[in-house]
């Protein structure tokens, strides 16, 4: 046998006692630890400090509304002229207050001017004509009653006279169409208010019916709102009810709900006169607030007192009194937070005890150390 299987041989036995020594000592090491740890005596776990509050029941709640809603004006309207023509001038310009009866604009009226001036020397000739048939017929009646002229003579100059009386009438209704042809040739303001768009200006020629301008009434503003079917309870007609816009908040009253709905978003318009304009303008944007109620029972807690919990619901950590203060973990359904608290439901009672804030760092049967919180719940209601 060789020098190197003999140093093999004789290394084997050598390593074997070395391994078998090892974990030998090992053992009696781990051994002699767990028997240690087994006889300590832990310290006593002290109870965690936590704020509490006690749950009290309702048997429904309130949500808050708002509504977006625009500014309109009692009355609006396009003026226009009801004749074809030039316009000859534009009395008023954009944001101009005007007065009903006021004159607004007109049209050139040459050529009426014209029809004017020859009616009147029509009706001129027509009167002088009417004036010879009566003087006519004046002396033919003094001739019929004195046998001295024949009763178709007579009758002749009667007929004269109609003819020429007929004539001067409708001269005259002539003329009278033409003052309203002039009248026709103005754009009269039809309410007080204001001008808020001024389309055309002077040279342009237009038909009847086209938009010169655009007037808006300047008595108390509208506010249009569209309301769904599950609020319109709470706006009855006469009801006051609150605006706000950037500038604050307004009043005003419900003075109509729309008989029809709309079909598009199932909603139904109610109109709100405001109580003062306050620099209002038509097309301002404005939103109305209200609350709507719901029946469901439960009870307002802060939102620092939930964490979450499991299948979409949330975890409410309550306090047992009767186990030495021990938390217990409830399974709860927020129904409506406005992020600082939050309307429940679920596995509570009334005055029951529960944490108020700290859950991240409590476990089911933990022992706790109960501090009354006093805050109020700013959104019970």
């Amino acid at each position: 046998m060789s020098n190197h299987d003999q140093s093999q041989n004789f290394n084997k036995p050598a390593l074997y006692t070395a391994v078998l020594i090892f974990v030998v000592s090992l053992v009696v090491l781990l051994f002699a630890a767990g028997i240690n740890g087994a006889t300590a005596t832990p310290e006593e776990q002290l109870p965690t400090s936590v704020s509490t509050q006690s749950i009290q029941l309702q048997d429904g709640f309130v949500t808050p509304v708002n509504i977006i809603g625009q500014i309109e004006s009692p009355q609006a309207a396009d003026m226009a002229f009801d004749n074809s023509g030039e316009i000859l001038v534009v009395y008023v310009e954009e944001g101009d207050s005007v007065v009903k009866g006021q004159t607004l604009a007109a049209l050139e009226t040459r050529r009426i001017d014209a029809q004017r001036s020859e009616l009147e020397a029509s009706l001129a000739q027509a009167e002088a004509e009417l004036k010879l048939a009566l003087i006519s017929q004046t002396r033919t009646n003094n001739m019929a009653s004195q046998s001295l002229s024949s009763e178709q003579a007579k009758d002749e100059a009667d007929t004269r006279v109609d003819a020429a009386r007929a004539q001067v009438n409708g001269i005259k209704a002539s003329l009278v169409r033409l003052d309203v042809e002039t009248e026709k040739s103005k754009i009269i303001a039809p309410f007080d208010g204001d001008v808020s768009a001024r389309y055309l200006d002077e040279g342009a020629v237009v038909n009847p019916g086209m938009p010169v301008l655009r007037m808006t009434s300047s008595d108390r503003l509208y506010a249009r709102f569209a309301v769904s079917l599950e609020s319109l309870s709470s706006y009855a007609v006469g009801d006051t009810v609150l605006l706000r816009n950037r500038e604050g908040t307004l009043r005003g009253e419900v003075l109509q709900q729309s008989p029809i709905r709309d079909a598009l978003t199932r909603s139904v318009d109610i109109l709100v006169l405001l109580e003062a304009n306050q620099a209002l303008i038509p097309g301002d944007i404005v939103t109305l607030t209200g609350e709507k109620p719901h029946s469901e029972s439960g009870a307002w807690i802060p939102t620092s007192a939930l964490s979450n919990g499991v299948r979409g619901l949330w975890r409410l950590f309550v306090v047992n009194t009767e186990q030495g203060n021990k938390v217990e973990a409830r399974a709860v359904e927020v129904l409506y937070t406005d992020g600082q608290n939050a309307f429940i439901r679920g596995a509570i009672s009334n005055n029951l005890v529960f944490v108020t804030q700290g859950t991240h760092k409590l476990a089911p049967g933990q022992l706790v150390s109960v501090k009354q919180d006093t805050s109020e719940l700013g959104a019970q209601r």
